[in-house]
C-alpha cells in the first residue's frame, strides 16, 4: 500500500466472516497493529471488500480501538435480493 508519497508500506490485512453478516477486518500480525499505517490499511482493505460486493447493504460499521489506535473493523452487512 502507497502513503501517496511514493512510499510502501504493507500492512496485511485479514478478513474474518464471524457469521454471515458480520466481519471483521484486522491485520494478518500483531506486530501491524502498533503500525502507524494501519487505519489507511484497513480502510483501503473495508472499501475494496465492499466494491467487490455490489450487492452488499453495509448496516453498520465499528472500529476496534486500543490505547487510542484502531486496530481493526467490524462490519455489519446484508445481502440485498
Amino acid at each position: 500500500m502507497s502513503n501517496g508519497n511514493g512510499e510502501s508500506h504493507l500492512t496485511r490485512i485479514q478478513v474474518l466472516e464471524i457469521r454471515p453478516g458480520w466481519t471483521i477486518f484486522q491485520p494478518e500480525d500483531t506486530a501491524s497493529a502498533a503500525s502507524p499505517h494501519l487505519p489507511g490499511a484497513l480502510n483501503h482493505a473495508v472499501v475494496e471488500w465492499v466494491r467487490d460486493r455490489p450487492g452488499l447493504d453495509v448496516q453498520a460499521s465499528l472500529g476496534i480501538v486500543s490505547e487510542g489506535r484502531t486496530v481493526a473493523v467490524q462490519l455489519w452487512y446484508a445481502a440485498q435480493a
